[in-house]
């Protein structure tokens, strides 16, 4: 069964630096694991590690190295591209934003000028049908009495 350390004991007790340590878990080239926030090594696995590479690293382990490197360069290659395409997506939004704005704006004064016309039209029919009523009722009553007479004039004919 194995005997978990944390990495400060492996740290003093095979002097160590803490960075190499979290290095090669990371690469997976020693057992580690987590608990909630720390992480813990297998002590036999980092002493197998430290005797297999006693005298000089291999090859082996200076291409895990090298792998590592690349692939976090690729990661930040990667997390760029992603800033970039949020920076586009941001430009996109506020020329957007901007446009909806503008066409609120002319909306806003679409209304106003509908307002005023409904006014004005409104002014004008009022007076219009004043006008209006007035010369009807004056025609009725100018008419009415020669109606009266065309009617007595046709009912005589008959």
């Amino acid at each position: 069964m194995p005997k978990w350390i944390s990495i400060d004991e492996a740290v003093h007790k095979y002097e160590v630096k803490e960075e190499d340590v979290c290095l090669w878990a990371e690469t997976e080239a020693i057992a580690a694991s987590f608990t909630e926030t720390t992480l813990i090594i297998d002590e036999e696995s980092l002493q197998k590690f430290l005797c297999w590479h006693e005298a000089l690293p291999t090859k082996e382990y200076i291409q895990t190295l090298e792998q590592l490197c690349m692939n976090q360069a690729e990661i930040c290659k990667l997390s760029l591209e992603v800033i970039e395409l949020q920076k586009r997506d941001l430009q996109h939004q506020q020329k957007t934003i901007a446009l909806l704005e503008k066409r609120q704006a002319m909306a806003t004064e679409q209304n106003r000028l509908n307002q005023q016309v409904i006014t004005m039209v409104s002014d004008t029919l009022s007076k219009t049908e004043d006008g209006w009523m007035e010369r009807l009722w004056r025609r009725i009553r100018v008419t009415e009495p020669a109606q009266n007479i065309l009617k007595s004039k046709h009912k005589k004919k008959r």
